[in-house]
């Protein structure tokens, strides 16, 4: 008894003492909480604090301006690296007037730490002026591979490398492959690798080469299972090498970007991931991996427009996009790298063509404090436009039961086309003109045809004389008195025209990003610019009516009026702008009706030249690509969706009251008498055709029959 009572006070005091250490612990740990001991303390506050910011969300990339002017000057089609711990900008092209080849190339090459500060390690580098090259860092060097070269107006398949960026070794002057532009180059198995871009014969190549020093190539494919293609891009991801984009011809010339991937684990074997990838198709865009993903960053859309959103794929085939875009202007052919845990931004080109030398780099930002800023934007919303009008399905009390009548195949892209009594003539790309016998509509006969110099946008005629504008080619004057045999009479050639239209003996001219171009064309052999202007944003289609000239805006939306009551002094007295892409553009007595691309087509009030007023806006299947009126109807071609037809007898209620599918992408439409003549592409062929290969069947000349008396020829 004694023993267990002995025991048990052991115990207890065992208690006691134990009891007495926890606690002098415990004043120790609130002691040095409170009075700022150096001994070490653990605070899960704190802990989960830290975890949560070091986390990164994709979704929540924001950006930051570094600098919204660099040293060097503003350009696109430059290249760049990460080399030595440092950001390069090597080459490229600078913004001036005519085409590429006129302006102002550079060879300089520049290199910074910070984004901000640049030094400039050389502006003569040996391998000259260029733009369109490409770059790797390989074998502790910078490598420059191919481009044009200004100071020998070439193609190059040449291949330089640096070790400090200043002093340049030439590899070889003549590489295996192709002299090119547009290709890409990545590094993968210990080889720099070769593949795509654009010949000197502007052929799209899908050739892959190798090699393992850079002057030695090896051809590994000589026609991949990725169709030709340039502007695209390589990277190497998961120890396969990844093609993505890149841009092909298309509805809107050689501005159709693709929305492929592809990957490869030896460069000659393929395998398509997806050709439907949920990013708009682009070419010009930037690729980098970062935090295990590839991101795509920015590019140039099939309609010509800078794109800057950003997108991220941890396997190629399912892309999420951030939650805001990039707050830098849309742009292509710019410099995307990863570079200090972030991704950086320099340089390129933007949607109304003009160059940057802004840097930017990624940051990350509270995804709750972005979730707060769309709600408080959703709040602020205003109700849609009343005077849009949304078209879902065709009426079916239509009475002009439009029928395909004919359909004839031609070998370029079909560009415009233009009837004149029993004669079609339709611009067709790089085949030229064609001149049609329409006297059978249901019959055409293909009669005479004249091999333009360059791509064939645009035709009017008038009188016996077709006036074609050229892209590359210049402004055409052929006499077609003999339709069998058009002669040309005059030639005005550095020009790169979009459209044309003329009246009154003066010929007007849609100059792209130039402007717009007048022409006294009274003596068609020896015509005479009486007016030009290079305008800010680019001119895509041009009408002439009264005394006014209607231009469309292109990408930019909208358009301008001019008083051209004297040609020779033209004078601006409106502008209007709207969304989409401004295609074509139709003056009808106090109406004016504009093709916007996807966003539909609209119809203003121009009784006040000076103050146009928007009637409705009308969103109908498939892009508006072309508008012609006739009597009460507006007669659409809508790209892949063929033709609508759309009663605008009250204008403020305009019904779609008929659509009919064609043979491929109805680009641009004319209507004479009860009969509707179609410039229609065939895009899965027009990537060869644009390359001015002949194929069959790379578009069509459609005749489409109407029953309506009331439309006169």
């Amino acid at each position: 008894m004694k023993f267990k009572i002995l025991f048990l006070l052991i115990l207890l005091m065992g208690i006691a003492v134990l009891g007495f250490v926890i606690f002098q612990g415990t004043e120790e740990v609130s002691q040095s909480n409170e009075y700022g001991s150096d001994k070490e303390t653990f605070n899960p506050t704190e802990e989960k604090k830290e975890e949560i910011t070091s986390f990164f969300e994709p979704a929540d990339l924001s950006w930051e301006e570094i600098t919204p002017n660099a040293p060097w000057s503003k350009r696109d089609a430059q290249t760049g690296v990460v080399f030595n711990n440092k950001i390069w900008v090597m080459g490229g092209v600078l913004s001036g007037p005519g085409d590429y080849s006129q302006r102002v190339h550079k060879h300089d090459v520049w290199a910074s730490e910070d984004g901000k500060t640049w030094e400039l390690i050389t502006d003569k580098a040996s391998w000259g002026p260029r733009r369109g090259h490409t770059s790797v860092v390989f074998d502790n060097k910078i490598w420059i591979i191919g481009g044009w070269e200004k100071s020998s107006e070439s193609y190059k398949n040449d291949v330089w490398y640096s070790e400090d960026g200043k002093n340049w070794v030439e590899a070889t002057s003549s590489a295996e492959w192709d002299s090119r532009i547009g290709h890409a180059a990545v590094v993968f198995d210990n080889k720099i690798w070769v593949m795509g871009g654009r010949n000197a014969h502007w052929q799209f190549k899908n050739d892959v080469w190798c090699s393992e020093d850079g002057k030695n190539w090896i051809e590994v494919n000589s026609q991949s299972a990725w169709s030709g293609r340039y502007d695209h891009t390589l990277i190497t991801f998961k120890d396969r090498i990844w093609l993505i984009g890149g841009v092909l011809c298309g509805a809107h010339g050689w501005e159709l970007g693709k929305k492929d991937v592809w990957f490869s684990t030896n460069g000659k074997d393929w395998e398509l991931i997806t050709d439907k990838a949920s990013w708009k198709g682009r070419h010009g865009h930037g690729v980098v991996v970062y935090k295990d993903k590839m991101w795509i960053v920015g590019g140039w859309d099939g309609a010509g427009l800078g794109l800057n959103d950003i997108w991220y794929s941890d396997d190629g085939l399912n892309w999420k996009k951030t939650i805001e875009d990039a707050p830098w202007d849309g742009r292509e052919d710019h410099n995307v790298y990863v570079f200090k845990d972030k991704i950086w931004v320099a340089a390129g080109m933007i949607s109304n063509r003009a160059r940057k030398n802004d840097v930017w780099c990624s940051v990350q930002s509270s995804t709750i404090e972005r979730e707060n800023e769309k709600e408080n934007e959703k709040e602020k919303e205003t109700i849609s436009n009343p005077q849009e009008i949304i078209v879902e399905n065709p009426l079916s009390n239509s009475s002009l039961s439009p029928e395909l009548v004919s359909s004839y195949p031609v070998s370029g892209q079909p560009e415009f086309v233009f009837v004149r009594e029993n004669y079609a003539y339709l611009a067709d790309g790089f085949s030229g003109l064609h001149i049609f016998d329409i006297s059978q509509p249901e019959n055409p006969k293909l009669i005479g045809d004249y091999n333009t110099p360059g791509y064939s946008e645009g035709v009017f005629v008038l009188d016996n004389f077709a006036y074609v504008s050229d892209k590359d080619g210049g402004f055409l004057i052929l006499d077609v008195s003999e339709p069998k045999e058009p002669k040309l009479v005059s030639r005005y050639q550095p020009i790169s025209a979009e459209g044309v239209f003329v009246k009154d003996n003066y010929a007007f001219l849609a100059y792209a990003w130039w402007g717009l171009k007048i022409f006294d064309v009274s003596d068609c052999y020896s015509p005479e610019i009486v007016w030009e202007q290079k305008l800010s944003e680019e001119t895509e289609a041009v009408f002439a009516s009264g005394n006014y000239l209607f231009l469309a805006k292109g990408q930019n939306g909208g358009f301008q009026i001019f008083d051209i009551s004297n040609p020779k002094s033209p004078q601006l007295i409106s502008t209007y702008k709207t969304t989409g892409y401004a295609e074509s553009i139709f003056v009808k007595d106090n109406y004016l009706f504009l093709a916007g691309d996807t966003a539909g087509f609209y119809i203003f009030d121009i009784s006040n030249p000076a103050q146009p007023v928007l009637i409705s806006t009308v969103k109908v299947p498939g892009s508006v690509e072309s508008v012609f009126v006739s009597e009460n109807y507006a007669f659409l071609a809508l790209g892949k969706d063929g033709l609508g037809i759309v009663d605008v007898s009250d204008s403020k209620n305009p019904k779609l009251i008929d659509t009919l599918k064609l043979s491929g992408f109805a680009e641009r439409i004319f209507v004479s008498g009860n009969y509707i003549y179609l410039a229609v592409k065939d895009l899965g062929k027009g990537n060869l055709a644009f390359q001015n290969i002949p194929v069959e069947n790379a578009g069509f000349l459609e005749i489409v029959k109407i029953n309506n008396t009331n439309i006169k020829k």
